[in-house]
């Protein structure tokens, strides 16, 4: 890959439509044009990243188109429950302050519309599978946190602009723990 890159050749030309090059030389894929030839791969690996494609069913033909006949496709992504309780302590901290509600959490794919979605793509022998994992935390600042460093932050283009206001997010906080905590003090996320 580097002597292609550094051959400045037409194929390399064609190669940076669909890539970025960082400063470290690194290749980074757009991730909803992918350039992989049709029936070029046995396998196909997406783990939790599904969640931030614009046209998921546009993304999830191509990945059909770019499996062998009998390839595999094993893809992971947040469910629809996913950060309901973030979500609901947000929106009611949100409308007891303010009056309104914004999306702050982004929305999760439910496990029949994934199913659906593979089958209009194309897959056959479809399977989808739930795995609920809860994890605890000492309080929602703490899981916000979190989120933060993983980059999983709101991505909506209706979301609020600008930065939460401190009052709301202190509530969803008192909300959070009042509602959802456990006889530990734990909530989960």
């Amino acid at each position: 890959f580097e002597e292609l890159k550094k051959s400045g050749s037409l194929q390399m030309r064609g190669i940076k439509k669909f890539f970025c090059f960082g400063l470290d030389g690194e290749a980074r894929i757009n991730q909803e044009m992918l350039p992989i030839a049709p029936s070029s791969l046995n396998l196909i690996l997406s783990n939790l990243n599904l969640h931030w494609i614009n046209d998921l069913p546009g993304v999830l033909y191509q990945i059909r188109h770019a499996l062998s006949p009998d390839g595999l496709f094993l893809g992971t992504l947040f469910g629809g429950n996913t950060l309901s309780e973030l979500r609901e302590s947000l929106v009611k901290a949100e409308l007891d302050l303010t009056g309104k509600a914004s999306p702050r959490v982004s929305p999760f794919l439910d496990i029949r519309d994934a199913g659906n979605l593979l089958q209009r793509a194309g897959f056959n022998l479809i399977v989808a599978d739930i795995d609920t994992i809860s994890i605890k935390y000492k309080d929602p600042l703490m899981l916000l946190h979190d989120l933060r460093c993983m980059g999983q932050t709101n991505a909506l283009k209706e979301r609020i602009k600008s930065f939460s206001r401190r009052d709301v997010i202190m509530r969803a906080n008192n909300i959070y723990m009042e509602e959802f905590a456990d006889k530990n003090q734990e909530i989960p996320a």
